[in-house]
């Protein structure tokens, strides 16, 4: 069995974690637009900084390929969508990894 694969393992699990973690205040942001909870303004401010970095990467690479302008909600919705998509694939590949 070696070293290799409970290390790669154990790093697609943190990298799970952390697209979890991105996804949850991706989640965050858009109840904090739709409703006005004190609780919801501060998960948004401590998260804002990855939530606007993340949408931002998607919101470029959507106004290269569409040739226009995107919106935040947008680009919000993008990035939600991306990366659940990211997410999947990341289970798909870590339980071939775990399978015999």
């Amino acid at each position: 069995m070696g070293l290799f694969e409970p290390i790669a393992v154990a790093l697609g699990n943190l990298a799970l974690v952390l697209v979890d973690l991105t996804i949850a205040l991706l989640l965050i942001r858009v109840l904090a637009q739709r409703f006005t909870n004190s609780i919801l303004s501060a998960f948004d401010r401590v998260g804002a900084p990855i939530v606007e970095e993340v949408t931002r990467r998607v919101r470029v690479a959507m106004e290269r390929s569409l040739g226009r302008t995107v919106s935040g909600k947008t680009a919000l919705a993008g990035s939600l969508i991306s990366l659940l998509l990211v997410r999947v694939a990341a289970v798909a590949v870590l339980k071939a990894m775990i399978a015999p």
